[in-house]
């Protein structure tokens, strides 16, 4: 047989088998209706916080100690450096600058996060954009305000 064939044409072909499928009646749907502004007004409902609250807490239980230290103080420099980012400009100035260690779940950055907040060091702006990393196919992450830049480190 010569290569680039998929048969053998020497062969004569005896049989042919012809298969019948029956078409399925599939009643058409209309897409849902979705906007793509997003409305972060309306409250989420209990059950949502609950499990984004025991994510969280998961995910930061797993994340190594000497990594969150360092994330830590990557967002400090971040909040003092910018006025307005969102965690893909940490990830980027993690990328830029290697952390001394790493940590299994990046998931781990949200209790992080919501330490600056508490800690009075960037606040939500109510905004958010798509993320520029491909890898994160354009979820949308909080658009957050520096409360520290200008402001000399402590």
């Amino acid at each position: 047989m010569e290569q680039g064939k998929l048969f053998d044409e020497r062969v004569p072909v005896r049989f042919a088998v012809r298969v019948s499928v029956p078409r399925l009646s599939v009643p058409r749907r209309e897409p849902p209706q979705t906007s793509q502004a997003i409305d972060i007004q309306r409250p989420l409902p209990r059950e949502a916080h609950k499990a984004i609250a025991e994510g969280m807490a998961m995910a930061d239980a797993g994340a190594n100690e000497l990594w969150k230290a360092a994330f830590r103080t990557l967002i400090l420099d971040v909040a003092h450096r910018m006025d307005f980012f969102t965690v893909d400009d940490l990830l980027d100035e993690a990328d830029a600058h290697p952390l001394p260690a790493n940590t299994g779940n990046l998931s781990a950055i949200g209790p992080l996060v919501r330490e600056a907040v508490r800690n009075g060091v960037i606040v939500f702006t109510g905004r958010v954009q798509r993320s520029r990393r491909a890898v994160k196919h354009g979820i949308t992450h909080r658009i957050w305000q520096s409360q520290v830049r200008g402001k000399a480190a402590a």
